[in-house]
């Protein structure tokens, strides 16, 4: 394309184009599935973290995981006590973080979500967003 402008039959070619390589991920990853082969699942929900950096700095960050974290370890952070160490959804600890209630199927999994605070889960994701974790988008 030699200039910056297209035409609208031009655009909605790219657009076609696009749905249909889409298409083919979501057929491949269908595929993969039912094969039992494992394929990395997006995570839902995100979360607005506010820390300050050891030199006095406000940061705010909008927290989301890369694919595939789908669960997560708590981190040693005061007053967690018995929770460090134990493996909890992701998807979970953003629901509590953002006030909402957690699905019931994941307190039937993972029983320790219940002891788990709107406030512990905040300093669990805000924790992860400070030291780069690898599972932060």
């Amino acid at each position: 394309m030699a200039n910056d402008k297209m035409t609208s039959e031009e655009l909605q070619k790219a657009i076609d184009e696009q749905k249909k390589i889409i298409q083919e991920q979501d057929a491949a990853i269908k595929k993969a599935k039912s094969n039992g082969q494992k394929v990395s699942e997006p995570v839902e929900g995100s979360y607005t973290a506010n820390w300050k950096t050891p030199t006095g700095e406000a940061m705010k960050k909008k927290i989301e995981f890369v694919n595939g974290a789908i669960n997560l370890r708590v981190p040693r952070l005061d007053g967690f006590g018995i929770q460090v160490g134990k493996i909890v959804p992701s998807r979970a600890v953003f629901a509590l973080a953002n006030g909402k209630k957690v699905k019931e199927e994941d307190i039937a999994t993972f029983p320790n979500l219940a002891d788990i605070s709107k406030e512990q889960a905040q300093a669990i994701i805000t924790y992860f967003a400070q030291i780069g974790a690898a599972c932060i988008k």
